[in-house]
């Protein structure tokens, strides 16, 4: 089992690009290909030399066939055998073997076949021998080989299913009513219902959930938008003046989910999703010319390890899960640092080393 870390943040701050860089270390101390399952819109040019060079390798399943069901099944491992292709097959991270052990003279008997009976006789002495299903790493979606797996990311995973339920036009039972739909011409367009929202919502925790599952990885990397959310445990409903209820609570700022309350609520349980959440932001400082002309704009990248608020004093939750016995030498690290998550997992690897180490030592 894996456990998963979040980037996130605004659009262009730097979270792709820390996904090559988050592959290149897994290069260097696992040995191992990186996956990034992505149903973003946006280039991927600041990670396009990795690409070239098979460092990493790219399942953009936006416009899949099936976009719900090849999210599903990305987040359990499996990969597509034609990525040209919409409708293609998705290949499983594992197959179903049968073996055996002569009872008599101890041979073993392996077949992928799944039409032969549960009983076979042994190729060597005979004697019928029972198999017993297995199952088998998949030769054709090898993971052994791969080390790091990235998803991005939630909050274009929400938006990409939220589409393609509104193409179907689906209506939830207990929706009050249906969403808008238009024709124009021969094509119709549609919105989405409440239900739809409800669902988007329940299967984020459950694919994150699937993807520490994956067999073989090293790390997991999961990145989405920023939004606004309630603290986890201060929600709650009220009535507003037109008798409507909504969900109010103390504000945080975490991953973009889209829904009004009810998602807000969700964004306060994401930090309970994951090892390590990194909140990355520029801050665009001016800078005076020289030629008396208005002045430019200069962008700072930081990569936040620590909780911090913006100007109106709402929290960015993100942080780090740190040893015990190291949080008074964490308490002294800076709240941010220039993005580099390769040296940051090195920092954080130093210290379990050294917990170990003492760990050793006591026995």
């Amino acid at each position: 089992m894996s456990y998963a870390d979040l980037y996130f943040g605004a659009s262009r701050t730097g979270k792709t690009t820390q996904i090559g860089v988050a592959a290149e270390r897994a290069k260097r101390v696992y040995g191992g290909t990186t996956r990034l399952v992505t149903a973003d819109l946006g280039t991927l040019d600041c990670i396009q030399s990795q690409i070239d060079a098979g460092t990493i390798q790219v399942w953009n399943l936006r416009s899949n066939a099936h976009v719900m069901q090849a999210i599903d099944k990305a987040c359990q491992g499996y990969w597509p055998e034609d990525m040209d292709d919409p409708n293609t097959k998705l290949i499983s991270p594992f197959a179903i073997s049968y073996i055996g052990r002569c009872s008599k003279c101890g041979e073993e008997l392996t077949t992928n076949n799944s039409k032969l009976m549960p009983q076979q006789p042994c190729p060597k002495c005979k004697t019928i021998t029972s198999l017993s299903m297995k199952r088998v790493p998949n030769p054709n979606n090898d993971l052994s080989k791969v080390s790091l797996y990235a998803f991005e990311g939630i909050t274009s995973f929400c938006d990409a299913i939220m589409d393609e339920m509104s193409s179907e036009g689906s209506v939830a039972l207990g929706d009050k009513e249906a969403p808008l739909s238009y024709m124009s011409g021969d094509t119709k367009f549609s919105g989405n219902s409440g239900g739809d929202f409800g669902l988007t919502q329940k299967t984020i925790p459950n694919w994150i959930a699937k993807s520490t599952g994956i067999p073989y990885i090293k790390e997991l990397v999961w990145t989405g938008l920023e939004g606004r959310g309630f603290v986890e445990g201060t929600d709650k409903r009220v009535d507003d003046a037109k008798g409507r209820t909504k969900i109010i609570g103390v504000p945080m700022y975490g991953v973009l989910i889209p829904g009004g309350g009810a998602s807000a609520k969700v964004v306060g349980k994401i930090p309970a999703w994951f090892r390590h959440m990194l909140h990355f932001e520029t801050v665009e400082k001016p800078t005076q010319t020289t030629d008396g002309g208005p002045a430019a704009m200069s962008i700072e990248h930081r990569m936040y390890i620590k909780p911090h608020a913006d100007p109106m004093g709402i929290v960015f939750v993100c942080g780090l899960r740190i040893r015990q016995e190291y949080r008074e030498e964490f308490a002294k690290w800076p709240a941010w640092m220039p993005p580099d998550v390769g040296k940051l997992y090195d920092k954080i690897d130093e210290l379990q080393k050294r917990a170990t180490q003492s760990l050793t030592a006591t026995k």
